[in-house]
């Protein structure tokens, strides 16, 4: 058979292979689009739904939120999104999730967010085939997660590199531990009594200058 890919067990992408060894060559790559506002509770973690899916080479996007590869490799996996605070002044924190871990993300301290905060996260990561790869929203506000608009399209996307070098079958991104709603939130709450410290210190520095 000759043909270019991935050869499994040389490892080397070429045009043909005299070891007859069986070749990796599945093209994966997805994108997928949030078109519809989605409600959110504050304090508590939202699986961001991409509802609207504009092309899934290897059928490996549920058509909802989570992109489950079926080969090993190396992925580039990048998500943005815009959320509205019902608030005043609102921490907002994005992730993209790895069966629960978090490898990539964004955090906002937003005053005034009138036209919404923006999040977005991008990253190059080994993923194993079954792996599941979602994205997930946490804030200390209630609000909307906001479908596409003409000035904004939140998206999903990954698509597998071509590169045949082998990876760990385990690993975690630095200081990564898994993510569940307490310590997600933890995280935003610490955040909030950083800030309010500081504002009391301000005002404090304010008063005694006066």
């Amino acid at each position: 058979m000759s043909y270019f890919g991935c050869c499994s067990s040389c490892r080397q992408y070429k045009y043909y292979c005299n070891c007859h060894h069986q070749f990796n060559n599945r093209e994966s790559a997805f994108r997928a689009v949030k078109t519809v506002d989605q409600a959110y509770t504050n304090n508590t973690i939202a699986v961001v739904n991409f509802n609207f899916e504009q092309f899934d080479l290897n059928n490996e996007y549920d058509g909802i939120s989570t992109f489950i590869p079926k080969e090993d490799g190396l992925y580039y996996i990048v998500a943005n999104l815009l959320f509205t605070p019902e608030a005043t002044f609102a921490i907002t924190a994005m992730e993209i999730q790895v069966n629960n871990i978090g490898i990539a993300g964004d955090l906002k301290n937003d005053v005034l967010p009138i036209l919404g905060t923006s999040l977005q996260a991008s990253t190059i990561y080994p993923l194993r085939r079954g792996d599941l790869v979602n994205v997930r929203l946490a804030s200390s506000a209630n609000g909307v997660i906001l479908g596409a608009t003409d000035d904004f399209v939140p998206h999903f996307a990954a698509v597998k590199l071509p590169l045949c070098s082998r990876f760990p079958q385990s690993m975690l991104p630095v200081n990564g531990v898994a993510i569940n709603q307490a310590n997600f939130i933890q995280q935003i709450q610490n955040r909030r009594a950083e800030i309010d410290n500081m504002i009391q210190n301000l005002n404090s520095l304010n008063s005694s200058g006066s």
